[in-house]
């Protein structure tokens, strides 16, 4: 199952037993021995379908006093009490076994993520922090600097996602741009100290002559401050 429709799923499953474990207390006890009996079937609980004859019990003899008497508070003192206590009894007493039996019933604990989705998460961050990054050097190189953007090799509290400063970043930072060799990066220091700064990926790969699969690592993990 695709992970976005498995999590709508998961939502709306707890909705439901939202709504579900609230029944006996919405439906004024009414509903109390139907969400019960429906907990013991799922569950296979006899004590629950002892509860839900209990409430069953309840809700029959407040609809027996219901139809014999009218006004509905005529009937026998023992009866109106009776009726009182039970509903009161299918719309708490149900109310708290509904909301301890929820989370079994409708298995609402939080989705498990796998291990695909947890990568996949964690390197769109990461991308979202590279482009967020790029865009900063760009609008504040000073703030920049002062940040450690571009520096993997340097302690910095700043997140960029992994970009490289080509024009002040080690050979060994450099390095670990995915595809860069130690030979490639020893050439790019040494293409920068004689030639000046990089201005962008592009001009890096033409001066250098780099081999054209490098293009989008190089756009992707690197930066250029001035």
């Amino acid at each position: 199952m695709h992970p976005t429709r498995r999590h709508l799923k998961s939502g709306t499953r707890v909705a439901l037993s939202v709504v579900w474990a609230l029944a006996p207390l919405i439906t004024l006890g009414s509903a109390t021995p139907f969400v019960i009996a429906h907990a013991a079937v799922r569950r296979r609980s006899p004590l629950l379908f002892l509860s839900a004859g209990v409430y069953a019990t309840s809700f029959v003899l407040f609809l027996i006093q219901a139809a014999n008497y009218e006004p509905i508070d005529s009937a026998p003192q023992w009866l109106d009490t009776t009726t009182t206590l039970g509903l009161l009894l299918n719309m708490f007493g149900g109310l708290a076994q509904t909301l301890y039996a929820r989370a079994a019933v409708f298995d609402t604990r939080p989705v498990e993520k796998t291990a695909n989705e947890r990568a996949l998460e964690l390197a769109t961050t990461r991308r979202r922090l590279r482009q967020e990054s790029r865009e900063l050097a760009a609008r504040d190189p000073a703030l920049a600097r002062e940040l450690g953007i571009g520096h993997p090799d340097l302690p910095g509290e700043y997140d960029d996602g992994g970009l490289v400063d080509i024009n002040h970043a080690s050979a060994k930072a450099i390095n670990s741009i995915p595809g860069i060799t130690p030979e490639v990066a020893d050439r790019i220091v040494t293409a920068r100290a004689s030639a000046g700064p990089f201005t962008s990926a592009n001009e890096l790969s033409v001066l250098l002559d780099l081999p054209v699969h490098l293009n989008d690592e190089l756009a992707e993990y690197t930066v250029y401050l001035p």
